[in-house]
C-alpha cells in the first residue's frame, strides 16, 4: 500500500530539520483541516515558524476509507503503526530532515500509532534497528488496543509524554496509566498525565457534550 503525506519545510533555512509527524484520529485525514479540529493545524504552522519540518500522514485513503468515523472499521489499528514506521523510514532517505529529531504525535487513533511506535518489538519488524521516534506526544489514547504487550519493550531513545483526559468515555485513562507504568519499569522514557475534566476530543473547539 502506498500512502499519501503532505511535507510542509520551514520558510527559512537549509536544514536539515527537525520534523514532527501527524496521525489522524478515526475521522481521517479531513480533520486535519475541520474547523472544529484547529489544534494540530495551529501546532503545526507554530513549529514551522520555529524551524520544524511537520509531515501529516493519510492512514486511510490509499485503503478505500471515505474519511468517516464509520470507514474505520475498513482499515486495522495495526495499519497505522506500520505506516507510522514507514514514514520514519521515508524521512531518513530525506537528506532536509534530521533523523534523529523526528517526533510523532496525534490524538485517538493518531494517539495510539504515537505510543505504538516506542514498541521495539514492532519497529524490529518492519524498519532498521537504528531507526526511532526521537519524541512522542499520544493525546487520549485507547491504551487497551495500542498497549497490548504484557511486557513492553520501549525503545529507550523515545521521549514520550502521553496526555488523556480523566472523564474520557472511549479511552479509559487508568489503563494507559498502569501502562505506562510497565513501559517505565522496563526501562521507558515516559511521562504520563491524566486531567480531571478533560473528556475524548479535548482539543476540539466546542463545548464539551454528551455523544
Amino acid at each position: 500500500v502506498n500512502i499519501d503525506a503532505l511535507i510542509a519545510y520551514p520558510k527559512k533555512g537549509e536544514g536539515p530539520f527537525p520534523v514532527l509527524v501527524f496521525n489522524h484520529a478515526s475521522g481521517g485525514p479531513k480533520q486535519f483541516s475541520n474547523k472544529w479540529f484547529k489544534f494540530d493545524k495551529q501546532m503545526a504552522m507554530q513549529l514551522r515558524k520555529k524551524g520544524f519540518a511537520i509531515m501529516f500522514l493519510d492512514n486511510f485513503s490509499a485503503r478505500g476509507a471515505i474519511h468517516t468515523y464509520e470507514d474505520q472499521s475498513q482499515v486495522p489499528n495495526y495499519a497505522g503503526y506500520v505506516d507510522a514506521f514507514m514514514a520514519l523510514e521515508y524521512l531518513s532517505k530525506d537528506p532536509k530532515i534530521n533523523i534523529k529529531k523526528v517526533g510523532i504525535t496525534g490524538w485517538s487513533r493518531g494517539g495510539m500509532n504515537s505510543l505504538a511506535i516506542a514498541e521495539k518489538r514492532i519497529r524490529d519488524a518492519l524498519i532498521s534497528k537504528d531507526l526511532y521516534y526521537a519524541a512522542s506526544l499520544p493525546r487520549a489514547v485507547e491504551c487497551r488496543q495500542s498497549g497490548f504487550f504484557r511486557n513492553p519493550q520501549p525503545i529507550k531513545e523515545t521521549k514520550i509524554w502521553m496526555i488523556n483526559g480523566k472523564d474520557d468515555d472511549a479511552s479509559h485513562a487508568h489503563v494507559c496509566e498502569e501502562y505506562g507504568e510497565k513501559m517505565k519499569a522496563n526501562g521507558a522514557d515516559i511521562e504520563v498525565t491524566t486531567k480531571a475534566g478533560w473528556g475524548h476530543g479535548f482539543e476540539a473547539d466546542y463545548e464539551p457534550e454528551y455523544e
